[in-house]
């Protein structure tokens, strides 16, 4: 008998909570006979393949390929999972409660030395946020920030002209 649409709903769901959780290596249950932990095998599968260079230089085939193949994956060479399908993110991002922001190995933290705005769930989040809104509502752009990057922008063609 087929899984209705609500349980076929509810295992991926289950799947992709597995998959988006992937603790450091140091988490990990212990090793399997087969070389591979528990955990590492619930957590979904993982790419050892993808490089950080090969990201670096253009990650959009990759993304194409992944979208296609395995739009849920551990990425080992970033230690990151990779959601490449809209609903999958759109999922995450709407389930706080499953999937915290709260990433305590972000690579945020190490290079802005800080606990950023990305990095915080529910209320710590919203009330940075509220303190930023003034600053980048389209009117203040447009009263404030317009007029001072066409005066910052005309002074450094100035000096580029003297040059």
């Amino acid at each position: 008998m087929p899984a209705s649409p609500t349980a076929s709903a509810a295992a991926a769901r289950i799947a992709l909570f597995r998959a988006c959780h992937y603790p450091p290596a140091s988490a990990h249950a212990g090793p399997h006979p087969t070389g591979s932990s528990h955990a590492d095998r619930e957590l979904g599968p993982l790419d050892e393949t993808i490089t950080i260079a090969e990201l670096t230089r253009d990650p959009y085939p990759i993304y194409r390929r992944l979208r296609r193949e395995a739009p849920v994956l551990r990425v080992k060479s970033v230690g990151r999972t990779f959601l490449t399908k809209a609903a999958d993110t759109k999922y995450v991002k709407d389930n706080a409660a499953l999937f915290s922001s709260d990433d305590p190995n972000t690579p945020m933290k190490r290079a802005f030395l800080a606990h950023t705005l990305m990095r915080k769930d529910h209320d710590e989040h919203r009330t940075e946020r509220m303190a930023m809104m003034p600053a980048l509502m389209p009117k203040t752009i447009r009263s404030v920030w317009a007029p001072l990057y066409a005066k910052l922008a005309a002074a450094y063609l100035d000096q580029a002209a003297a040059r």
